[in-house]
C-alpha cells in the first residue's frame, strides 16, 4: 500500500508545492496527499517532462484513476 512516506521523505524541508490549491509546504503536503489517496484508485502516472537547473526542478506529468 502507498503511505505517502516517500513523497513526503523527499519533500525538502523548506520546499513548497504551488498548483494544488495555496502553496503548501511538507507537512500540509503529506495530509492533501492521505486525503487524495482516500478519494481515487488504479492510479496510473506518466511523466511527460522533466526539468532540472541547479536545485529547481519540474516536472509535467499526466495523472489517469478512477474514483472511489
Amino acid at each position: 500500500m502507498n503511505d505517502g512516506k516517500a513523497k513526503v521523505e523527499l519533500f525538502l524541508p523548506d520546499g513548497t508545492a504551488e498548483g494544488l490549491r495555496e502553496k503548501i509546504g511538507p507537512s500540509d503536503f503529506k495530509v492533501f496527499h492521505q486525503q487524495l489517496l482516500s478519494l481515487i484508485d488504479d492510479i496510473h502516472v506518466e511523466v511527460q517532462k522533466n526539468f532540472q537547473e541547479n536545485t529547481w526542478s519540474s516536472i509535467s506529468r499526466f495523472l489517469k484513476c478512477g474514483f472511489i
